[in-house]
């Protein structure tokens, strides 16, 4: 069954709320001020509707909260500044709305964040070095704005970082070392922009999908998307947090793990097409791919709350 008509506010009076999943219905209106009362929520995931409105800083009253999922609705507005007193929070998913403004410097107070994803939106301004305070930072992705300037090296301050997404974008300059030292398994993406990657020893190539001279190119775009968080896919079929998932998420999780592994691995090297960032349907898939993931980062989240 698929919910429709507006969030009541009176969910923000179940003070012992740990949970709240309304994602993929077709909910309408704002999301209610009223959320900022919740004392116990440690995950609200609200993807997937047709909300509207500015994101409410009371939410950022929720020092429980680990996940915040907002994806895939009309939100408009920018990213609340208040975003940076949240001291639980490990998981922000603003991706594919219509917010707008600049990436607060603030965010970068929440320094427990590790996997953040605001692409697809209408951000402009630069990449704060603030972010760099995220020093657990495993997978962020900014991809599909208008954001300009240089890429801070500070974004190499995590040791655990191995997903940068930074795609079709205003981005100019060169990849910061600090983000290659000691890392080979790094999942790059900065093709779109006007960003060569170097290094002492020239230009880096592999788990890298740009043009070393100029990545506005087309042909440079062959290169398969690497998932990977593929260990943790297979740790989270386990979790019991995903056993409390309703059937749909859970069919969702498992369809697109399986077409994700089955796939990308055997087909995408070979089809110099299956990446084609003109191609709506490619990019289509890239959206759904990247919300699957997003859900086994939340159950990561929780699992290591939980853990605490």
């Amino acid at each position: 069954m698929e919910l429709s008509g507006h969030v009541p506010s009176e969910l923000g009076q179940i003070a012992t709320l740990e949970i709240l999943e309304l994602d993929q219905n077709h909910l309408t209106g704002t999301i209610p001020s009223e959320f900022g009362e919740f004392q116990s929520l440690k995950s609200l995931r609200m993807y997937g509707n047709d909300l509207v409105g500015s994101i409410p800083t009371q939410l950022a009253e929720i020092q429980s909260l680990v996940v915040l999922d907002l994806s895939f609705n009309d939100f408009t507005g920018t990213i609340p500044s208040e975003f940076g007193n949240f001291t639980s929070l490990k998981v922000l998913y603003l991706g594919v709305n219509n917010l707008v403004g600049s990436i607060p410097t603030e965010l970068g107070h929440a320094v427990n964040i590790t996997f953040i994803y605001l692409n697809e939106n209408n951000l402009r301004g630069t990449i704060p070095t603030e972010l760099g305070n995220f020093k657990k930072l495993s997978t962020i992705e900014l991809d599909d704005n208008m954001l300009s300037g240089t890429i801070p090296s500070e974004l190499g301050s995590s040791m655990d970082l191995r997903r940068l997404r930074l795609m079709n974008n205003d981005l100019t300059g060169t990849v910061p070392s600090e983000i290659f030292n000691e890392r080979d398994d790094m999942d790059i993406r900065i093709d779109g922009n006007n960003v060569t990657a170097l290094k002492s020893d020239g230009c880096i190539q592999g788990w890298v999908d740009i043009g070393c001279v100029n990545n506005t190119d087309d042909d440079d775009d062959n290169n398969d998307d690497v998932e990977d968080d593929d260990d943790s896919t297979l740790d989270d079929d386990d979790d019991s947090t995903l056993d409390d998932d309703d059937d749909s998420t859970a069919e969702d999780d498992d369809d697109s793990t399986l077409n994700d592994d089955d796939d990308s691995t055997a087909e995408d090297d070979d089809d110099p097409t299956a990446e084609d960032d003109d191609d709506p349907t490619a990019e289509d898939d890239d959206a759904l791919v990247d919300d699957d993931d997003s859900t086994l980062d939340d159950d990561d989240a929780l699992d290591d709350d939980d853990g605490n």
